[in-house]
């Protein structure tokens, strides 16, 4: 936790506390604050990476470190687009399922009728 600290970052560990031993250490306790406050959404990030693992794949064969970062950023890129254009289509195919018609004007049970079964 303390390397943690140093680098800037605030601990959000959960810590192991019973009713007859309390945490002591000011870090612990800080540890504890903080996963009380933003550990508990833990589970959205870790399905998040968890489902990315499962569509590209886990690990990278290449040489460089640098390079399997560029691939993986790369990946967490598209794999967003992909969900993006997913979102998007399902918008599309909802707005056209849900469209009504407007008659821009038209009146009378004729013309009405010639719009649906276009016998003008």
């Amino acid at each position: 936790m303390e390397k943690l600290v140093e680098l800037g970052l605030k601990p959000a560990i959960k810590v192991k506390e019973t009713f007859r031993q309390k945490v002591k250490h000011p870090l612990r306790k800080d540890s504890r604050i903080f996963w009380e406050k933003w550990g508990r959404n833990r589970y959205l990030i870790e399905s998040l990476f968890g489902t990315v693992k499962l569509k590209i794949g886990s690990h990278f064969r290449v040489r460089k470190e640098e390079i399997a970062q560029k691939r993986g950023l790369a990946a967490f890129v598209l794999y967003n687009m992909y969900l993006l254009a997913t979102l998007l289509y399902i918008s599309l195919l909802l707005k056209n399922y849900f469209r009504t018609l407007s008659y821009n004007g038209l009146t009378g049970t004729r013309n009405m009728i010639s719009i649906y079964y276009k016998f003008e």
